[in-house]
């Protein structure tokens, strides 16, 4: 993987990685034509896979919620504990891992996702499937607290900060 990331330096580009806040990620949930890929996800294991990802050379990481909601976690106190991971990675390593969260606005993550370093308040929505789903992309620049209003159209929003 060291030298998957390395490699995507190499072109000028920045290295993200994929991973879900629950024990099984969205593969095993939603396989596609191939066998339910079990125990993909970060739970229980968020410090050592966030360091790993930051020793690796990673950039970014994107924590899915397809575990996570299908095994009845609570997400602020999910995403709070991988922010606090990946801070901890970051300070381990030197290098800086910015967290993207994948939660699809389930438990209103406007309301806590900021006040979880390393996020700020920059959100984006998408329609990746039929579906709109919310998502909010953090970086480790600021923790002030954002204000929100509860539906949002599905282009890209700014909050209120």
């Amino acid at each position: 993987m060291s030298a998957i990331a390395a490699y995507i330096h190499s072109k000028g580009l920045k290295a993200g990685i994929y991973t879900d806040a629950g024990a099984n990620g969205c593969g095993y949930y939603y396989p596609t034509g191939r066998p339910a890929a079990a125990n993909t996800g970060s739970e229980g294991h968020y410090d050592q896979d966030m360091l790993q990802f930051s020793q690796w050379g990673f950039d970014f990481v994107k924590v899915d919620w397809c575990g996570g909601d299908a095994e009845g976690l609570d997400a602020a106190t999910a995403y709070k504990a991988i922010s606090a991971s990946v801070t901890k990675a970051t300070a381990t390593t030197g290098r800086a891992l910015t967290l993207s969260i994948c939660n699809w606005g389930y438990q209103n993550p406007w309301n806590w996702a900021p006040a979880s370093p390393p996020c700020t308040g920059r959100a984006r929505t998408s329609s990746t499937t039929a579906t709109h789903r919310r998502r909010r992309t953090c970086s480790p620049i600021s923790t002030r607290p954002c204000t929100r209003p509860p539906s949002t159209p599905a282009t890209t929003t700014t909050p209120t900060c």
